[in-house]
């Protein structure tokens, strides 16, 4: 098929045409964004007939160690590579520094067995250094009690489930986990990263068993639905108190939730 060429550069006078003629202040913030979406829509297409024309064809990947991405993915597996310390052992492995960390499910509570044995997490978070930090030291011990404050909630499950003779659930033996203290800042990125590639389902932003970060309820809001977390995991005072809502999904909806997210994300064995 020829090119018309006449076609094109009259598509370009329009366009210059367009834009000469266009008056943004008169524009409504609604058709700002349409007119936004569709320029979007036809550089894209553009950029694809350039590189339908061009017969030599770009890579499929560029790596450049500069971009933020880049380095996101680089810390994201410098802590899948840590060694794995058992969480009931925290209290004798106390560490200064802020940064990245992974929790593993070793146990038997049935819902979370697609992920026994394998590199995904059950959960991954970070912790933040105090503004200006840069040292280990200056940073404090944030990574640390991050992790104290999960296993403080685990055990109160693990508790409440023998008192009330409740078979099955969670217990602090069962769990593990990685950690890497990094530089100020870049454990933000690195969190995220790590959330998209292994989904864990106890992570606020995948929405599955949400609620473990939760630091409870005060006396003003014990009215606040039971999050899902406490519902699969009932244990923690707070989240038990007589005037807190039950959520609106029975424990049952929630194992099926967890179910279908390991079926649409099979976990990762790296």
């Amino acid at each position: 098929m020829p090119i018309d060429e006449q076609s094109l550069t009259a598509l370009l006078t329009q366009l210059r045409e367009f834009q000469q003629q266009i008056s943004i202040d008169s524009l409504s913030i609604g058709q700002r964004r349409r007119l936004e979406s569709l320029s979007q829509k036809a550089i894209s297409e553009l950029r694809d007939l350039i590189t339908a024309i061009d017969p030599i064809k770009l890579p499929e990947l560029v790596y450049n160690p500069t971009d933020p991405d880049t380095f996101a993915e680089a810390i994201g597996n410098k802590l899948m590579v840590q060694d794995e310390h058992q969480l009931r052992d925290l209290e004798s492995h106390r560490f200064y520094g802020s940064g990245l960390y992974a929790l593993y499910y070793h146990g038997e509570f049935s819902a979370y067995q697609p992920i026994r044995g394998t590199a995904t997490p059950i959960y991954v978070g970070k912790a933040d250094p105090p503004k200006g930090a840069k040292t280990p030291r200056e940073q404090g011990d944030r990574l640390w009690k991050r992790l104290r404050e999960h296993a403080g909630s685990i055990r109160e499950v693990e508790s409440y489930c023998a008192k009330v003779g409740i078979p099955g659930n969670i217990k602090l033996d069962e769990f593990a986990f990685r950690y890497l203290v990094t530089a100020s800042g870049w454990q933000v990125a690195a969190e995220g990263h790590l959330i998209s590639l292994f989904r864990p389902i106890w992570n606020k932003e995948i929405n599955v068993v949400r609620g473990i970060g939760k630091h409870g309820d005060d006396s003003e809001t014990r009215a606040n639905e039971r999050s899902r977390w406490d519902t699969l995991h009932p244990g923690r005072d707070w989240a038990t108190h007589a005037g807190n809502q039950p959520n609106r999904l029975a424990v049952s909806d929630i194992e099926e939730m967890i179910l279908k997210h390991f079926t649409d994300y099979p976990p990762k064995h790296l």
